[in-house]
């Protein structure tokens, strides 16, 4: 009866210290990467850029930074800055973020996944303006930047 409680007792200690290890699934540190989009820089495309820290013993991505572009409904375009943004990564490596503006104008949901060295997801942004392109929850002019893939890969040493 003692043989089998001690067995018990050892494997519950070994599982206990093996599932963090297993756990991280991504290495720690600065990632830079780019999203789909593209804009022209000196008649060249360029993309979009996408960077973010992740921290595998936190379990945790932060200082998240992006720059997205969207077609509006009236024809126009519209752009902006998002981030920085923190946010927890699951066992399996996932993290996501959403979120709304101050003015419940913009909506935006981003997708990651992190796998040693490398990451990659979507991105989505939605925004609302009136007819004075003042963001407004109401507006009827709609832009969305539609799901836009990125990448990123883990920078420095």
């Amino acid at each position: 009866m003692k043989t089998t409680s001690r067995v018990a007792a050892l494997l519950a200690f070994v599982l206990a210290f093996a599932v963090p290890a297993v756990a991280a699934t991504f290495t720690t540190g600065n990632y830079k990467g780019k999203t789909a989009q593209t804009y022209r820089k000196h008649h060249h495309k360029k993309h979009r850029k996408i960077s973010f820290h992740a921290d595998s013993t936190a379990g945790q991505v932060s200082n998240l930074k992006f720059f997205t572009q969207g077609k509006c409904s009236d024809g126009g375009r519209s752009s902006g800055k998002q981030g920085p943004f923190t946010t927890s990564v699951d066992q399996n490596g996932h993290f996501s973020v959403s979120g709304t503006s101050p003015s419940g104008a913009t909506h935006l949901k981003l997708n990651g996944t992190l796998s040693g060295n490398k990451a990659n997801g979507t991105v989505k942004v939605v925004s609302h303006f009136n007819k004075n392109n003042q963001p407004d929850p109401n507006g009827s002019i709609r832009c969305s930047s539609g799901k836009v893939k990125w990448s990123a890969k883990r920078v420095g040493s």
